[in-house]
């Protein structure tokens, strides 16, 4: 009984991580997604405003 709860939260700090681990890859891969979508219209420019605006919102996080 006393064992359970330690692993539940064992487990669910692990979900948690898991989670955040896999938002940020998502988020990256859209980011240099878009960044990529955005040189072929500015011709360099999109990709060091997207890489501005992941470093930004890390900062918010």
């Amino acid at each position: 009984m006393g064992i359970k709860p330690i692993l539940d939260m064992g487990q669910q700090s692990a979900i948690a991580t898991l989670l955040l681990f896999g938002f940020g890859v998502v988020f990256l891969l859209i980011g240099g997604f878009v960044g990529f979508q955005l040189d072929t219209v500015t011709a360099g420019y999109g990709r060091q405003r997207v890489a501005f605006m992941c470093i930004f919102l890390w900062h918010l996080v």
